[in-house]
């Protein structure tokens, strides 16, 4: 999940048409289609401003309002298309250039995103919409590992926005990414200082010690965070996870109880099987992946996919991965976590075609890395020609991957530099990803 949320646009509407609150369906075309928009009734608004433009083609309002629309239906495309035209007839009005570069965020466009922040940024004034559109700068920035730039960015929405933990955890998580433990720690402290009460801060502590494997460390940062949320279950299975890695699975078996005593849902059900999986126990993790599953745990089946591909059970990883993605897209949400894993494992079984499939549903944003990559699936370029295309670890990660099945590079562990490279796109605070890539270490 991105830091700063896709879903919200950073400039609504500020001005809604004075006839459109009291416009009925006897109202002109023009107050319909603004009331539709007051409304949500986002469809409706597509539909009608779109008769609109049948007979006014040069109105840069329209196409703006219509792309406000499809934006909130997730017609990115076409709302990119609008805009487009917006900007032809109206270049620099600053709502279609923020709208465009929110469209290209919430794809996960993120080189066209930051240019077009970078292009909007000028034109704005408002300082909390500012903070936002440094804010998704710098998430584009770091999940195309281009952490100094994420870096200048975050400490720019701290200029405007000083005491903000959640970017304070935020930069924090960069500069571990880049390797700056020592930097990682101050803004850590910081976010502390900030909000003395905040769990959360202690938790992300906790999370950076634990993966450094500094478990004693680790756990009296989760203790000083359950001290302040006792009833936050989430706390209570980070701890068990630690603990488990220390090698103590009793206890960590008793915070997994008091997480489950706190949560009836099925999440710590699944922390439990990563519990065993982590003590080795792995068919006892695969019996409690099936109590979570049954429970209604979609995590749980995309969880013991991975764990089937680690145990080299690619049928069993391709049949939970499938049906965790499945079940995601039927959901409305693209899992793109699960989709690479999921590629990867069908890349193993040499069915390049559902590689393609799997890639193609979960919208792979089409940026340069991503185009290589299908033409080499395909069989368009040579191999060499795939690593000759890479630009970052994750990149050099994803290459290595797609090449290892075939003949030349089958020594290759692939289900290590795999599951890496998931860990190094997914958002470094997930706690699954960080226990995947300890888990690989551990291997």
């Amino acid at each position: 999940m991105k830091r700063f949320t896709s879903g919200v646009l950073i400039l609504a509407l500020a001005v809604i048409s004075p006839a459109a609150a009291g416009a009925q369906a006897s109202g002109t075309l023009a107050d319909q289609a603004w009331a539709a928009i007051n409304n949500k009734k986002w469809k409706q608004a597509v539909q009608l401003i779109s008769q609109l433009l049948t007979t006014d083609t040069q109105n840069e309002s329209d196409y703006y309002l219509r792309a406000y629309a499809e934006y909130y239906l997730k017609r990115y495309d076409d709302a990119i298309k609008d805009l487009d035209r917006a900007q032809s007839l109206k270049a620099g009005d600053p709502d279609v250039v923020t709208l465009r570069a929110d469209t290209f965020y919430a794809q996960e466009h993120y080189v066209a995103a930051i240019a077009a922040y970078s292009a909007a940024i000028p034109l704005n004034t408002d300082t909390k919409a500012l903070a936002t559109m440094y804010g998704r700068c710098a998430d584009s920035e770091e999940s195309l590992d281009r952490h100094a730039a994420a870096i200048a960015d975050y400490n720019k929405v701290l200029d405007l926005k000083p005491n903000d933990t959640a970017t304070l955890h935020s930069l924090a998580n960069v500069y571990y990414a880049a390797g700056n433990d020592a930097a990682c720690d101050r803004t850590l402290y910081r976010a502390i200082a900030a909000a003395p009460g905040d769990s959360w801060s202690y938790g992300h502590l906790g999370v950076f010690r634990w993966t450094k494997r500094r478990y004693n460390e680790s756990l009296v940062a989760f203790t000083k965070a359950i001290a302040l949320a006792p009833k936050d279950y989430s706390l209570y299975d980070d701890r068990a996870v630690v603990h488990a890695s220390a090698g103590s699975l009793p206890r960590a078996l008793a915070d997994n109880d008091k997480a489950i005593g706190l949560q009836s849902n099925s999440s710590p059900l699944d922390t439990r099987a990563i519990l065993y999986w982590i003590a080795g126990q792995t068919g006892e993790a695969v019996a409690s992946f099936g109590v979570a599953i049954a429970k209604g745990s979609d995590d749980a089946l995309a969880n013991r996919g991975v764990l089937y591909l680690t145990l080299g059970r690619n049928q069993l990883a391709a049949s939970d991965l499938q049906s965790a993605f499945t079940k995601s897209q039927k959901k409305g949400y693209d899992d793109g976590d699960t989709a690479a894993i999921l590629a990867i494992v069908y890349r193993h079984l040499h069915q390049n075609q559902r590689v393609l499939a799997i890639l193609r549903a979960a919208r792979v944003p089409p940026d340069t890395w991503s185009k290589t990559a299908l033409s080499f699936l395909q069989g368009e370029i040579p191999a060499q020609a795939l690593l000759a295309a890479t630009n970052t670890p994750s990149e050099r990660s994803s290459a290595i991957t797609y090449i290892a099945p075939d003949a030349a590079t089958r020594g290759l562990r692939t289900d290590r530099s795999g599951l890496g490279w998931v860990a190094s796109h997914a958002t470094q605070l997930d706690w699954n990803l960080y226990l995947a890539r300890w888990l690989l270490g551990k291997s």
